[in-house]
């Protein structure tokens, strides 16, 4: 049964197997070893992006002076 976000599970008989989700993962582990998750992360630059360099916006300011003469 349904009730929103919620599900309402009806069972004549429940098994708490909790401890079994350790066991989980790619069934490969054993033969490749247990992936890092952090290694799916992008790499991130050592150091920040010069400013210049942040938004085409402020870039064509630069290349592009302004020609308002008043």
């Amino acid at each position: 049964q349904r009730e929103g976000i919620v599900v309402h599970v009806i069972a004549q008989e429940v098994q708490d197997l909790s401890p079994k989700l350790a066991e989980l993962g790619h069934p490969r582990d054993d033969a490749i070893g247990i992936t890092d998750p952090k290694t799916d992360e992008a790499p991130r630059p050592a150091t920040p992006m010069p400013r210049n360099a942040w938004h085409p916006r402020d870039q064509a300011k630069k290349l592009f002076p302004s020609r308002d003469f008043h």
